[in-house]
């Protein structure tokens, strides 16, 4: 009955409210700050919401015309940043994604670690909300690892690729990161969790910002993004205590890190199902298979020689 009411609206509304929602996600993706020509890619479970709230905080700092974000308006943490508030369109975006004076910057994730993540985040009760978005993903508000990762072997595209969370990093910032605009505009960066203080230096660096010279500034960075260093982090812990919990990029540091990643990929069912759905990204962005993971392939090549020969084509993580 509920598709007949939805189909009963008119196949032009319809499309209307399709194409209106891709828009909507669009803009999200983009993190725009124009005083310094960046254009930053955004991608769900690769820290955008600490990427989000520290450029908000950085532009109050250095941009002292933008209007401040009330408190606990959770709904407004990127309103300041998006191309809606800075009344750009797509069209924008286009014409500087290879001009050479925006600097444009995606950070992307090992897809195996990524998909983990936003399992643990929005099925595993990490995150309190996020059980809305595993509905929206896979029917379950909180379906097993492996239910999950075998959702995806249905010949039709699978329904986790219609939330953000779970799709495929080439398809982020309306295609805008393809392999050969990355190559030729763009900086690109694997982010991870170690190293994840001293590559956002890098970022702000890049357009202008040296964080080590400016105290305030590497507190704001180190609050999302948790340097090694426990100096810095017990001088962040001391300038931002009472300013709520620390919401930094360490999810992979709560999964258990890379052997935690292979317990929960031991069954090769369960790794054939992602490495094959992600395999775009892993090509896309040129991402090295965890050891681990090229440890399988011989299980693998038994199952799906097809994928096995794909995935022998990709780079392997290198010995620490």
């Amino acid at each position: 009955d509920g598709w007949i009411k939805l189909w009963g609206m008119g196949s032009a509304r319809l499309t209307l409210m399709i194409v209106w929602a891709a828009c909507v996600r669009v803009q999200s993706d983009w993190i725009v700050w124009p005083q310094r020509s960046l254009l930053f890619c955004s991608i769900e479970k690769v820290g955008s919401t600490s990427f989000s709230r520290m450029f908000n905080k950085l532009r109050l700092m250095y941009d002292h015309d933008i209007e401040v974000v009330p408190r606990g308006k959770r709904r407004r943490v990127r309103n300041i940043n998006t191309m809606d508030s800075m009344g750009w369109r797509p069209a924008d975006i286009r014409r500087r994604i290879c001009d050479a004076t925006w600097h444009k910057a995606v950070f992307y994730r090992e897809p195996l670690e990524r998909f983990a993540a936003a399992h643990a985040s929005k099925c595993g009760g990490r995150d309190i909300a996020g059980g809305g978005n595993c509905f929206a993903a896979f029917g379950n508000r909180s379906i097993s690892f492996d239910g999950a990762a075998r959702t995806l072997e249905f010949p039709e595209r699978p329904s986790a690729f219609s939330n953000p969370h779970w799709r495929p990093q080439k398809f982020a910032c309306n295609h805008f990161v393809k392999r050969n605009l990355l190559q030729r505009c763009y900086q690109t960066v694997q982010l991870h969790p170690v190293d994840s203080f001293s590559q956002v230096v890098k970022l702000l660096s890049a357009i202008g910002i040296d964080v080590r010279t400016n105290l305030s500034t590497r507190v704001v960075v180190a609050r999302y993004f948790p340097p090694r260093s426990r100096r810095i982090h017990q001088l962040v812990t001391a300038v931002s205590k009472g300013e709520g919990h620390n919401t930094g990029f360490q999810d992979v540091g709560a999964l258990g890190g890379s052997s935690r990643l292979s317990q929960l990929y031991n069954q090769t069912r369960t790794l054939r199902a992602v490495l094959r759905a992600y395999a775009i990204d892993y090509e896309n962005f040129d991402i090295a298979l965890p050891r681990w993971a090229a440890a399988r392939m011989s299980a693998l090549r038994n199952e799906d020689p097809k994928l096995a020969a794909r995935a022998a084509t990709w780079p392997v993580e290198a010995t620490e």
